[in-house]
């Protein structure tokens, strides 16, 4: 979970001070992204995304 979001027009300095204090200070919303960065480097996106173009390519 991170900060809640900030619709455009409501967008002040303060709100994303806040916001970004929120999301780089609670230790939870930290690990959360660390898990969730841990998981998207094991996905090996990039290499899928290659094989998939290949693939499309030899069609």
């Amino acid at each position: 979970m991170g900060s809640a979001p900030i619709p455009r027009k409501q967008l002040t300095l303060d709100r994303l001070v806040t916001a970004i204090n929120q999301v780089t200070k609670q230790a939870s919303i930290r690990e959360r992204a660390a898990q969730l960065g841990e998981h998207i480097q094991a996905e090996h996106g990039t290499a899928q995304a290659i094989d998939h173009i290949h693939r499309m390519l030899r069609r």
